[in-house]
């Protein structure tokens, strides 16, 4: 086996773990499959182009006008989303219709805007991107941002759901709405704070993504593969989607090896359909008994 092909799915599963690390948090907030997940990740990208390379801000600036980008989605989102399952109780079937919507709607406006042709992000100024050598591996320091900044994105969500007040009233939120209202924590809220976080995370991975891949309307198609991941580690898991974004990516990158690098897209839609058919729980994921 081929040491560099498994640094290079470790580099695309921190991508993958990243966004079906958003796909846990919304759903185990929520109870909602966001589709539209890919597409926040293209707005990420194409605003940290547009704001560097086109408006000419600095790499800082144009970082801090992207996480405003992915706030105002996260608001415009999560009030619809809020709108329609709070309010209006659309079912959960419904409610996945509605995210793939937004998503449709995003990918439109960004071809309106921008038009068909890809357009990259430049790496930070002054990082070196070319490989070098590292334990007989070669590996370049922009892979290894990407690995380090991805990582310390989950450890951070994990932490924070996990430890803070906040993160403890979205968790109660998630598992028991009248429980939580009648002990004074505003649902609606929480729900609308999920969709901010999910934003910013989302537009963060962008920016990790644009660099390596180029940015065009279609790039939001990382999130299906991002999804068999978080299916793969079981969906109500942040550590099973870690988990199972770098089982995918490495996966995927030794089938482009071995079999042909045609088939790497066909993949994740395969190791999708075995755990749909054989551990639809994915490995991770922990069954709740819920009493009346």
């Amino acid at each position: 086996m081929d040491i560099q092909i498994v640094i290079s799915g470790i580099v695309a599963g921190s991508i993958y773990a990243l966004i079906a690390v958003c796909f846990v948090i919304v759903y185990k907030a929520t109870q909602v499959v966001n589709f539209g997940q890919g597409e926040v990740v293209m707005i990420g990208a194409y605003s940290g182009i547009v704001f560097f390379s086109i408006v000419g801000l600095s790499y800082s600036l144009s970082y801090i006008m992207t996480i405003l980008v992915g706030i105002v989605l996260g608001v415009i989102m999560g009030l619809i989303c809020n709108m329609a399952q709070l309010k209006f109780k659309v079912n959960l079937f419904n409610m996945f219709i509605v995210t793939l919507a937004i998503g449709f709607i995003l990918k439109s406006a960004v071809m309106l805007v921008m038009g068909p042709n890809p357009y990259t992000l430049p790496p930070i100024p002054g990082m070196d991107t070319a490989p070098r050598k590292m334990a007989g591996v070669f590996i370049s320091p922009l892979h290894i941002a990407i690995i380090t900044i991805a990582l310390a994105i989950m450890v951070a969500l994990a932490l924070f759901f996990k430890f803070t007040k906040i993160g403890k009233a979205m968790r109660a939120s998630s598992l028991r709405i009248i429980a939580a209202k009648t002990v004074g924590i505003n649902v609606t809220f929480m729900f609308l704070l999920i969709w901010i976080i999910n934003g910013i995370v989302g537009v963060n991975i962008g920016l990790l993504l644009s660099p390596l891949v180029p940015a065009e309307t279609t790039m939001g198609l990382v999130g299906i593969k991002a999804f068999a991941a978080a299916i793969i580690g079981g969906f109500t898991s942040i550590p099973g989607a870690i988990v199972g974004g770098f089982i995918l990516g490495v996966i995927e990158n030794l089938s482009g090896f071995f079999i042909s690098t045609a088939f790497k897209d066909a993949v994740a839609f395969i190791i999708l359909i075995i755990f749909l058919l054989f551990r639809p729980t994915g490995l991770f994921e922990k069954r709740f008994t819920k009493r009346v």
